[in-house]
Order: C-alpha cells, then sequence, then structure tokens
C-alpha cells in the first residue's frame, strides 16, 4: 500500500474514531467500538479466492499507555471450505497474533482474540485479516473459484481498547503529540485567562484553539473557557489540558514566580499541569498585547517539532504571504500541475486486484465553467507483459467511476502521455480523491495450472500532470455542505481578514462555543484565521460573517433575511411534503415543456409560520446573505441558552454531525445521532464571472428561456432570409414567374 494511500486512510479512520473518544467521560473506562468505525467508507469485510487480506489501522497515541486490547470477531464463511486447508489468520503490524480454522461444519465464525499491547505502537497500527482458502485437500484447484470466501461481519465484530494517559514531561517540540489526534482518552481543554475576557481575550482564545484544531485534524475537541483568580484556582481544574493566556500582569497570580520570570517577550512555554501531571498546562503571554498576540500566532503557525524546549521567546512571526483560496493540494484554474506538485510520489502497485493509486486535488469551492469543460490527466505510466485482454486501470473521483483505460498490449506498454479527460462538473468543490484502480488479469488461468503473478505490475510516475480548464470564481449560497468541507466563504483569503466572528454574549460558555466554531473552520481551511476580527459588537459590513450567541443576545438587525428569524413574531419556514412543478407555473414554461426546454427543477414548496416560540434545547446553524451586504455571507449558530450553545457546538464539532450538514439551515439536540437539515431561505450567489460564462450559467438555471431564445433566433434567422431573397429576385429576375 502506497504511502499516500496509508495517509488517505488514516486521516478517515481520525473521523470515524470521533465519537467514540469524545463520548467517553473517564479515562479509565475502556472504549468499545464496531469495526465498521475504522473503516475509511464502512463496507462488508469480503475476503475471496484462494488467498485474500484486508487491513485496518489503529490510531495510539504516544500520550497513551495501553491496558489492554480484546477483538471479538464474527464471520461466515463458505460451507465448500475444506477444514485442513482453510484458515483467517489475523496479524498486527505484521506479526500473527491468532489463527482460526475455517470449518465447513461451523461456517458462523465467533473468534476473541487478545492483542499483545506490547506489539502497539504510536500512531497507526495494521491490523490485517488473511485467509488462505481451498476446497480441496489436493493441490489442483481453482484459486479464483467463486465458492471460496469469507465475509468478516464489521458491524459485530468489535475491538475494545482500555488506555489511560501516562505521566508527562512535556517540551514545544511535543505539541503536535499532545494535541493528538490519535488519543483514545477525552480531548478537553480549558483555555484559562487572569480575568473575564475583552477583545484582546477572545482573540487569543480563538488563535490557539485553532491551533489545537489543526493539530488535531478532523478529531473535534471540548473547549471550556475559565476565569480564574489564583493558582489554586488552576490547579483545581480537572481532566483537562490547560491553555493559559494572557499578558504578565494578568497571569501573575495565576503562575509559579519562576514561570512569570521568564514572561520579557511573547512567551510560549509548555509545563504539566499543576494539579496532574498525565496532563499539561500551555502558557501564551507576554508582557503587553502585542506580545502575547505573537506568541499566539507562533503556537497557530508551528509544526515541525522544533525547538526541543520547555519554552520558547518569540520576538518576531513573519507569516507568509499567501494567494486566495491557497489550501494542502490545492489548483487553480487554466493551470498545470505535476502529479509531484500535489504530494504524489511515483508508486507501483503488483497483484490481481492492487490497492488503488491515489491523488489528492483540493478545487476552489466556487469554481464555475460550462458544462463542457474538462479537467485532464496527462498520464506517464507502464504496465507488465502477458496480461489478459480484458485487464484495464477504472479511474474513480470520489469513489464514483468516470474513465477506464484499456491494458491489451500482450508485451507490455509504457505511456508518456496518456490523456484521460474528465468533466469538472464530476469534482465537489474542495478536496477530491482521484484513484487509479487497476485489474490486472494474468494471461493463462484455470484448474491445475500454475498462475503467472510476477507481470502483474503497473506504475504511475510523479511527471504526469494535470491540465485545470479556465473557469469563474462564482459560488452560489447558502450551502452549509460547501462551508463544512471546505471553510467557503471564509477560505478564500486564507489568512482571515475579510472574516468577523460576532461573539454576542461576554460569559463563559458562548466564548468556548466561539472558538470551537472557529476551530472547526481552522480545520477545514487548513490555517488560521490570523488576521480575523474577533468582536463582541456588530462588525463592519465588508466582512463575511460568524456569528455565535443566544437568540436574546444577537442583534435582531443582523437576523434580518435569515431563514428563521427571531423576534415577536419569530418566524419560520417549514417544508409542505409535497414538490411544485416549475413548469406548471406560466404559459411560457408550458411552452418550454411541451419542447422539452422547461426547467427540470422542482422546488421544495414552504409554508411560513409566524408565532412566539424558541429554540428549547436545540442548537440551530443558519446560512444566509448578509443584511448589511449583498456580497457578504452570514453564517450564525444559535442557541436559547449559553450552556445549551457550548455543549450543542461539542456534539457538532464530531465529524459525523459537523459533515452531516447542508442546505441553510441546520438543527441538533441531545439524543439526535445525526442533524437535520433543510432549504428555507433564498440563494444568492458571490464572486465575479465575464459575460459569456454568466449567459451559460443563467440559461443553466432556465434552459426554457434559452430554447425560447433560441427559436426567437431561428425565426428571425428564417425572416432575413426571405427577405434577402426576394430582395435578389426582384433585383435580378424580375420578370420571370414564380413556379
Amino acid at each position: 500500500m502506497t504511502n499516500r494511500m496509508m495517509k488517505f486512510l488514516m486521516t478517515k479512520v481520525v473521523m470515524r474514531v470521533a465519537l467514540l473518544a469524545m463520548g467517553v467521560m473517564a479515562a479509565a473506562v475502556p472504549v468499545t467500538f464496531k469495526l465498521e468505525q475504522l473503516q475509511p467508507n464502512p463496507e462488508p469485510i469480503r475476503l475471496r479466492n484462494a488467498a485474500s487480506e484486508y487491513a485496518l489501522f489503529i490510531p495510539m497515541s504516544a500520550r497513551e499507555q495501553t491496558k489492554s486490547m480484546v477483538l471479538n470477531l464474527e464471520a461466515t464463511n463458505s460451507i465448500s471450505l475444506t477444514k485442513e486447508r482453510s484458515q483467517l489468520m489475523v496479524q498486527l503490524n505484521g506479526r500473527a497474533v491468532a489463527q482460526v480454522a475455517l470449518s465447513p461444519l461451523q461456517p458462523e465464525l465467533h473468534a476473541t482474540v487478545r492483542i499483545p499491547v506490547e506489539w502497539l505502537k504510536p500512531g497507526y497500527n495494521r491490523l490485517s485479516f488473511t485467509v488462505a482458502q481451498h476446497y480441496t485437500i489436493q493441490y489442483c484447484e481453482d484459486p479464483a473459484a467463486p465458492e471460496l470466501w469469507t465475509d468478516i461481519n464489521p458491524t459485530a465484530s468489535t475491538l475494545t481498547v482500555d488506555t489511560e494517559l501516562k505521566p508527562t514531561s512535556p517540551r514545544l517540540s511535543d505539541l503536535n503529540d499532545l494535541f493528538d489526534a490519535k488519543q483514545w482518552t477525552p480531548r478537553h481543554y480549558t483555555v484559562v485567562t487572569g480575568r473575564q475576557p475583552g477583545e484582546n481575550e477572545v482573540s487569543w482564545g480563538a488563535l490557539v484553539t485553532q491551533g489545537a484544531a489543526l493539530r488535531l485534524s478532523y478529531q473535534g475537541a471540548s473547549i471550556r473557557h475559565v476565569a480564574a483568580a489564583s493558582q489554586a484556582d488552576v490547579a483545581k481544574i480537572e481532566g483537562a489540558d490547560l491553555i493559559v493566556a494572557g499578558s504578565r500582569d494578568d497571569l501573575v497570580n495565576l503562575l509559579p514566580a519562576t514561570i512569570v520570570g521568564q514572561i520579557r517577550d511573547g512567551y510560549l512555554g509548555v509545563f504539566p499541569h499543576p494539579g496532574d501531571n498525565r496532563h499539561f498546562m500551555l502558557v501564551v503571554s507576554g508582557t503587553n498585547p502585542e506580545q502575547v498576540t505573537r506568541a499566539a500566532q507562533a503556537f497557530a503557525l508551528m509544526s515541525f517539532p522544533v525547538p526541543d524546549t520547555v519554552s520558547m521567546d518569540v520576538s518576531a512571526v513573519h507569516a507568509p504571504t499567501l494567494t486566495p483560496y491557497a489550501a494542502k493540494n490545492y489548483v487553480r484554474e487554466n493551470s498545470i500541475y505535476r502529479f509531484k506538485q500535489l504530494n504524489f510520489k511515483t508508486t507501483a502497485v503488483q497483484g490481481m486486484y492492487p490497492a488503488p493509486i491515489s491523488l489528492e486535488m483540493n478545487l476552489p469551492a466556487d469554481l464555475y465553467a460550462d458544462e463542457t469543460a474538462n479537467v485532464e490527466f496527462h498520464l506517464h505510466m507502464s504496465y507488465g507483459a502477458a496480461l489478459r485482454k480484458d485487464s484495464v486501470l477504472n479511474v474513480l473521483v470520489n469513489g464514483r467511476f468516470e474513465r477506464a483505460i484499456l491494458l491489451d498490449e500482450q508485451d507490455g506498454a509504457m505511456f508518456r502521455d496518456k490523456v484521460v479527460k474528465i468533466p469538472l462538473r464530476s469534482f465537489r468543490p474542495g478536496p477530491n480523491t482521484i484513484n487509479f484502480a487497476a485489474s490486472l488479469m494474468p494471461m493463462m488461468t484455470g484448474q491445475c495450472i500454475a498462475v503467472q503473478s510476477a507481470n502483474l505490475l503497473l506504475t504511475m510516475f510523479d511527471d504526469s500532470w494535470v491540465s485545470l480548464p479556465n473557469a469563474s470564481h462564482y459560488g452560489e449560497l447558502p450551502n452549509l455542505e460547501t462551508t463544512v468541507r471546505t471553510g467557503y466563504p471564509y477560505a478564500v483569503l486564507p489568512d482571515g481578514r475579510d472574516v468577523a466572528l460576532y461573539i454576542a454574549g461576554r460569559d463563559s460558555d458562548t466564548l468556548s462555543a466561539a472558538w470551537m466554531l472557529a476551530g472547526k473552520l481552522a480545520q477545514r481551511r487548513g490555517y488560521p484565521m490570523l488576521e480575523a476580527l474577533y468582536t463582541f459588537n456588530v462588525p463592519p459590513k465588508d466582512r463575511h460573517v460568524l456569528v455565535v450567541g443566544t437568540t436574546a443576545a444577537v442583534d435582531r438587525e443582523f437576523l434580518k433575511g435569515a431563514p428563521i428569524e427571531f423576534g415577536d413574531p419569530t418566524r419560520s419556514h417549514h417544508t409542505t411534503g409535497v414538490d411544485q412543478d416549475a413548469a406548471a407555473t406560466s404559459w411560457w414554461s408550458r411552452l418550454g415543456d411541451r419542447f422539452g426546454m422547461q426547467d427540470t427543477s422542482r422546488p421544495t414548496v414552504l409554508s411560513r409560520i409566524d408565532g412566539r416560540t424558541g429554540l428549547g434545547d436545540q442548537i440551530l446553524v443558519m446560512q444566509y446573505q448578509s443584511p448589511q451586504s449583498s456580497s457578504q455571507a452570514v453564517t450564525a449558530l444559535l442557541a436559547s441558552t449559553p450552556q445549551t450553545l457550548r455543549s450543542g457546538m461539542v456534539a457538532l464539532s464530531e465529524p459525523s454531525r459537523w459533515d452531516g450538514m447542508n442546505g441553510d439551515v441546520a438543527v441538533w439536540k441531545p439524543g439526535m445521532e445525526n442533524v437535520l437539515t433543510q432549504r428555507m431561505g433564498p440563494t444568492f450567489a458571490l464572486g465575479s464571472i465575464n459575460a459569456p460564462d454568466m449567459l451559460m450559467y443563467w440559461l443553466s438555471k432556465h434552459p426554457w428561456i434559452g430554447g425560447i431564445c433560441l427559436l426567437l433566433v431561428i425565426g428571425l434567422f428564417a425572416l432575413l432570409t426571405r427577405h434577402l431573397l426576394r430582395r435578389f429576385r426582384k433585383r435580378y429576375h424580375a420578370g420571370v414567374e414564380e413556379i
């Protein structure tokens, strides 16, 4: 398996285990989860043919000590297998842990396997299932016979992990291990300030939260704010890692004198938690607000494990100047990129059905081009000789089949510039995974024939390249799905200078919810919002806005135009359960319908209800056009109380719920597994577009109007042709009678 494919699988695994770690309330409680929660995409584990393998990856944190790990395996095998030669082997990091006979007399397999914890290592541990399957005791058989199969049930099979945090003596070089996405014990962080925050403290809390979130990859975290008055208050904070932020004067009563005496400039230091050495305390400070900001920015930007000390003075931070839409593996319109520029390395695969070769591309969320625009892949690749003529290389985009390349040269072949065109519309905004999945069939197969597999080879070279078509930046909002996946429109300028976080409340719970929202967006943006405005007041109209607060605290004027407007009365919209046929609304629509040119969309019919109501235990996310400016967007996170706001944001930060938001309204309350979503309000567009693309965009939304215009043009052309023919006849054939 390639490093790139493994990295992709790791990211998906991290997302799957978020729900587990977030739900555990004590470090000593074992975690039991289903194997499907370790799969990149939940699917049956099917082991086919005479030999087959399936691998999962178990995340383990360097901060934790694993006390025990138990695998409970549920599987079913074919009743045609022979017990003498068929078995299932469980391996950890390539070492055999257990072997289980596959019996035709007992096809329902139940096995308990204790995993040796001393074989586990920090990082991702490979848990694999390998089968040897035979239907005869003779050595002459068809290795691809259909009766050779074993299915592992990933829903019924479970893994129970018991871990605890180890005592720590942290250094700044350990930050990526201290904020670890692979941690099984709960990820609780408390931001401690020396006073109730003003706007400086709000900014520092947002920056350090984003720094923590970026290190946690896709994982959620529980953030809490505490305004402490003494060292004793800090030591009493249990079950959480601490981030102490503030100026030296504000922290003088919270920190030991030995630490306070080191603060002479911007300051970063990491120490054991004063009340529990299994947790740590990160200090972000300085002698004045500018120095504290500098230290917070340094923490948010640091990625390499340097320096290997417990503290450092931050005298300057030089953040890079990034172009709009910059992100990891990002590509721009009308540009060419070598695969190596997208962190791809030359990869060779072998076997009949090897793991796909993966390439990741990050497209701007608002990229728009006409329907005929294609992304072109120019592949430099080679494959082995003596392959059967039905061998192929399938090209899939985000798991969906798009194209196939036939590998039918008997002597093998090398392509220097094999062109594969895929429509731009097949790609989604933000990250995309392109898989090149080979099916390499040996020429000679059959019973009692030794199958040659050493020639089943394919190599993709990193000097292959991809060409992006010319396109405009023109995005349609509201679209929570795009926002939670890519951060758009809050990710157009990477430093966030066009973004404002409007916090409608100075209490700790509201602050915590706002910081968690900023952290989740930083994860999807891949970069902290260093220049964003963090404020308690209604922000200026030239910024996209994130609003966090209770329905009573948010300025009413700022909710105008929202899908749900809170006030007296509260105005909300609800689906009627039926769709409206857009073609039946007017005579020209019906005319378009007759010629097959109507707008095929079927808008959902909404009813509006006015009344006096509230959110109760619900947390509400809405997106709508800013009432201050038609070129800005607002995303609001609201609840009825600050406590509900914070607890709801903790729940929403879990990938399973965060990724489930779409439309322009999302609602969640305790007891619900997933969020409920709906589209209520009108759409609007952001960005600029040239006249031809604008015409195509408009016609794509109203194809029946384009059809009518086409008929009018044809009619005018016919009339003009008739007029010119009559003039020609009158001038040159005036005396000739018509036949």
